[in-house]
């Protein structure tokens, strides 16, 4: 404030003490205000079982941080977009919300970080149906008017290091068919020996047998011990042939090399399992085509809503809507037990979900379908009519169970 006495200026400040002592605590509660999230979250997260949590604990050692605690701290964080451990750690010790809520204790970011990559991974489906339920009791959404769509999310991973099935499957067959043309060089050398030496030797490592089979890196393994026991037998014989020890030494180092690309190869099979494609660095995201036609690593995430609220989700890792449905079905039938369900439940998709599979699915949990088939719209339009060597447009004996050409 600044005031004139006469033609002298007069400036008045508020007291301001860096080292003034408090000597009554703060109520840090007073200092927030009635209506903010924290209030909301502190609530939500105090109605939750603490034995239902403690499942996740082993018992025994030292005391631990407070569940709860935890799980407020971190959904506050992700509220205020703070994902990263360290920026967390540093905010609980800045930020009076964050004060509050941990009690005004400190973890560091290496005990922020194993709660949240062990336990809370697996209390995520608990605090979901803890907001569920609030949301329910407090009338803010109705679950028997649902909604569900999904949307294609970008991974956090490198867009361009991916792996294609149709490439796994053909590099694969090209090192087959190469540690195959190789296994004929052992077999001619195998027979080489055999009318040399007679059939009685190496009946240990397998002589006779069919050595071209169906390979795998087991098999392959198996060709191995097969050569180094041969490489040895030759060695040792008083008059060994070292040329043919040299060719079998060539010969299995090819094959090692070889059956390393194998092995690589049929991981990447394991990993891909139904897929099509995964990313390098985040092998569990599919590239996916999204809306603005970018072909990008990511997920399909299914989301059920009744008034704009989220009341399911569940991940998938398939482009299309259609197959997710009936395992996003399953989830929410988890979810929703023991919540006072209606009698009649609405349930409304695009025609994305369209199938008979999924009719009989949402007919069997007793759910009104809202749910157009795939060609509803273009039949509605005539755009059907038009394609006269669809299906659909053909005409078909029920008798002979066949359909005939407009030509």
């Amino acid at each position: 404030m600044a005031t004139k006495i006469g033609k002298v200026k007069v400036v008045v400040h508020k007291k301001y003490d860096q080292s003034q002592v408090m000597l009554l605590p703060v109520d840090m509660k007073s200092l927030i205000g009635e209506d903010h999230i924290v209030h909301i979250i502190d609530g939500i997260v105090e109605e939750m079982s603490l034995e239902a949590l403690n499942e996740y604990y082993r018992g025994g050692g030292g005391s631990t941080y407070h569940p709860k605690m935890m799980i407020k701290v971190w959904i506050y964080g992700y509220c205020e977009r703070i994902y990263t451990t360290r920026r967390l750690a540093k905010a609980l010790r800045e930020n009076i919300n964050l004060m509050y809520l941990s009690g005004q204790q400190y973890p560091c970011f290496k005990t922020l970080s194993e709660f949240r990559g062990n336990r809370m991974q697996k209390m995520i489906d608990i605090i979901f149906k803890q907001v569920l339920l609030v949301l329910v009791e407090a009338g803010y959404i109705d679950l028997g008017d649902l909604y569900v769509d999904g949307s294609k999310w970008e991974a956090n991973a490198n867009r361009y290091k991916r792996v294609w099935k149709k490439n796994t499957e053909r590099y694969k067959a090209s090192v087959v068919e190469r540690i195959e043309d190789l296994l004929e060089e052992v077999k001619l050398l195998q027979v080489e020996e055999d009318e040399k030496f007679g059939s009685s030797d190496l009946k240990e490592v397998g002589q006779g047998r069919e050595l071209t089979v169906v390979l795998n890196s087991a098999e392959v393994n198996a060709h191995l011990v097969h050569l180094q026991d041969m490489m040895k037998a030759e060695s040792e014989r008083a008059q060994g042939d070292k040329k043919r020890v040299k060719d079998l030494g060539r010969l299995s180092s090819k094959i090692e090399e070889e059956g390393e690309k194998l092995l690589k190869y049929e991981e990447q099979e394991r990993i891909l399992g139904q897929r099509n494609s995964y990313s390098k660095t985040d092998v569990d995201a599919t590239m996916l085509r999204m809306k603005d036609d970018r072909l990008l690593p990511g997920y399909n995430v299914q989301h059920s809503t009744s008034k704009q609220y989220i009341v399911n989700y569940t991940l998938a890792q398939n482009g299309s809507d259609s197959p997710t449905l009936i395992p996003h079905l399953d989830k929410m039938k988890e979810r929703f037990e023991g919540l006072k369900l209606p009698v009649n439940l609405d349930f409304t998709a695009d025609a994305g979900y369209g199938s008979e599979e999924n009719y009989a699915a949402l007919e069997l949990e007793g759910m009104n379908a809202y749910v157009k088939y795939p060609l509803w719209y273009q039949e509605q339009t005539g755009e059907l009519l038009k394609k006269k060597f669809r299906a659909e447009n053909w005409s078909f004996d029920s008798l002979a169970d066949f359909y005939t050409c407009p030509n």
